[in-house]
């Protein structure tokens, strides 16, 4: 009997893959496989599905599991490898899909599809094999956008296609104009021998309009440049604090001459290099989010070798290590931002947490983990960003970057 399998499988998210980062288990298998494009035809199960079942058997036995323990655990996609089984494909930007399987004991099974192909894979141990799903992050990146336009600043949080309204450091003006406003009742306040008094709240119309008629017209539009420069900077002066603690990139929609001024006061690795020059937003959102999501994308798809400039961070606020051991540690005490581990690469061995120290093994021993997924698996759960890269877009001999805080 055809099996109609991929429309009951959930997609697979940032979400679910931090939840799947949680679970420790007596014992973990996890599964990738990829599907062929047949549209809607019945197809003779999955792609070496059978092989996958085999090697996972074979694996927990070795480590004394019971043939009917296996059976209860892997029964969930017994089924995949059944003739007849039906294949309703995705149509993805990648062009592919694949499917993943996360089983452990005494946890319920986690199915899903991913929108990007891959090749197939099996591994078992305490804890879920994460790193071949971790291209799910690049998909819909979540990122801040700030958009700055004369008439108002509002900063959105964009996670996929939701975009949630964050509120502004406290200390901001809720829009340049109105500080701009502000500022020409000042200086209209102002008399001789005495000292500026600041408004406490945003001026009248008819106090802005006394500013500007006390102010000469050749001095109006400098004074306003100057005054829209400093407001600029004290926005972005503002922002590293709630840039630390969301840990999500920045992406800038203003004016092209307010960027500079942005950029020299905002002190934050967070914030991305190349922004969006918008003047007077007046589009829909979603189209500014589709332009700033794709900034982030092609932001994340560098290399941390192509990213020079971001090595060390403005300020001196990041650092780079090829070091495990030292990545392992600030894995664990949330430190890392960034990851980069090379695709394919496995590094068995011991990682004593609480001692910080490391015990790497040449094979696979009782005791041993991927040390990889380990610092994956940590940097995920911190809000970490994790790319795996091909070998090429790292260093000679290195398997394992990663940029963190001091």
């Amino acid at each position: 009997m055809p099996i109609a399998s991929l429309p009951s499988l959930q997609s697979l998210d940032r979400d679910t893959l931090v939840q799947l980062a949680q679970v420790e288990a007596a014992m973990t298998v996890t599964f990738y496989a990829p599907l062929l494009p047949a549209g809607d035809a019945p197809q003779a199960g999955l792609p070496g599905w059978e092989d996958l079942l085999a090697r996972a058997v074979a694996g927990l036995r070795r480590h004394g599991w019971e043939t009917a323990t296996i059976r209860r655990l892997v029964e969930p996609v017994r089924h995949w490898s059944e003739p007849g089984l039906v294949i309703k494909q995705a149509a993805t930007p990648a062009g592919g899909n694949a499917v993943a399987a996360f089983l452990a004991a005494e946890h319920p099974p986690v199915l899903c599809r991913l929108p990007f192909s891959l090749a197939a894979s099996m591994a078992h141990g305490r804890a879920f094999s994460l790193l071949p799903a971790m291209p799910v992050l690049q998909e819909k990146p979540r990122f801040l956008l700030l958009l700055l336009t004369l008439e108002g600043v509002v900063l959105w949080q964009c996670d996929g296609e939701e975009m949630v309204r964050r509120p502004l450091p406290r200390a901001v003006w809720p829009s340049l104009e109105t500080y701009l406003r502000s500022a020409a009742t000042r200086v209209s306040r102002r008399t001789p021998g005495k000292a500026a008094v600041t408004a406490a709240s945003p001026p009248s119309p008819a106090e802005a309009r006394l500013g500007q008629m006390t102010t000469r017209p050749e001095e109006r539009e400098p004074a306003r440049r100057g005054r829209s420069a400093a407001y600029v900077q004290e926005l972005a002066a503002a922002m590293p604090p709630t840039l630390a603690s969301t840990r999500l990139p920045l992406v800038l929609a203003a004016d092209a001459r307010w960027h500079p001024p942005f950029r020299e006061a905002c002190v934050s690795p967070y914030l991305l290099p190349d922004g969006l020059f918008v003047r007077d937003w007046t589009g829909a959102l979603d189209e500014l989010r589709h332009r700033a999501q794709e900034k982030v994308r092609r932001w994340q798809a560098e290399s941390m070798l192509d990213r020079p400039e971001r090595l060390s961070g403005p300020g001196g606020c990041e650092t780079v290590s090829e070091d495990l051991e030292t990545v392992l540690t600030a894995a664990w005490a949330g430190r890392v931002r960034r990851l980069q581990v090379a695709r394919d690469a496995v590094c068995w061995g011991v990682f004593h947490r609480r001692r910080g120290i490391l015990v790497e093994h040449s094979r696979r021993l009782g005791d041993s983990e991927n040390l990889l997924e380990l610092a994956a698996r940590q940097t995920l759960l911190h809000g970490g960003e994790v790319r795996v890269v091909d070998r090429e877009q790292m260093p000679a001999r290195v398997v394992v970057m990663a940029g963190f805080h001091r």
